[in-house]
C-alpha cells in the first residue's frame, strides 16, 4: 500500500513459516528498539521506506551500523518489510522501561517500533 513502512535487518533468514520466521531485528548489542539516526539502537533498525501511490518502493541507503563482513555481518540474515509505519521507538511507552517490553514479534515502540505484519522478505547475500 502507498505510505511508510518499517524496514528493517531481522535475525535470521528462516522462511520455513514464511516472514514470520526470520526472528527478531538483528540487535547484537542489546540496545531498545529506535530510529536510523539514533546512536543507541537495533542494528537493524534501518527506519522507514516510502511506497508511491502505486504501493512501489525503490531507492538507496547508506548505514553506519551494517557490515557485510566481519564478526557482525548482515550478510545469510533477512532483510524485511512491514505493512506499517515505523515510529522509530518514539511510541507510547506501556510502562516501558519500570515494565520491559515484551519479546518481539509482540509489538512494542522499544523492539518493533509498531511497525505491524511482516508483509515482505529475503535473505540478504552478496552478489
Amino acid at each position: 500500500k502507498p505510505g511508510k513502512h518499517g524496514f528493517h535487518i531481522h535475525e535470521k533468514a528462516d522462511f520455513s513459516k514464511g516472514c514470520a520466521s526470520a526472528g527478531p531485528h538483528y540487535n547484537p548489542f542489546g540496545q531498545a528498539h529506535a530510529g536510523p539516526e539514533d546512536v543507541q539502537r537495533h542494528v537493524g533498525d534501518l527506519g522507514n521506506l516510502r511506497a508511491n501511490r502505486k504501493g512501489v518502493a525503490r531507492g538507496k541507503m547508506v548505514d553506519k551500523m551494517v557490515k557485510l563482513f566481519g564478526e557482525y555481518t548482515v550478510v545469510g540474515r533477512s532483510i524485511m518489510v512491514h505493512a506499517d509505519k515505523d515510529d522509530l521507538g518514539r511510541g507510547p511507552r506501556q510502562g516501558w522501561p519500570d515494565v520491559p517490553a515484551p519479546p518481539a514479534p509482540t509489538q512494542h515502540t522499544k523492539t518493533t517500533g509498531n511497525a505491524g505484519g511482516r508483509i515482505g522478505c529475503g535473505v540478504i547475500q552478496l552478489v
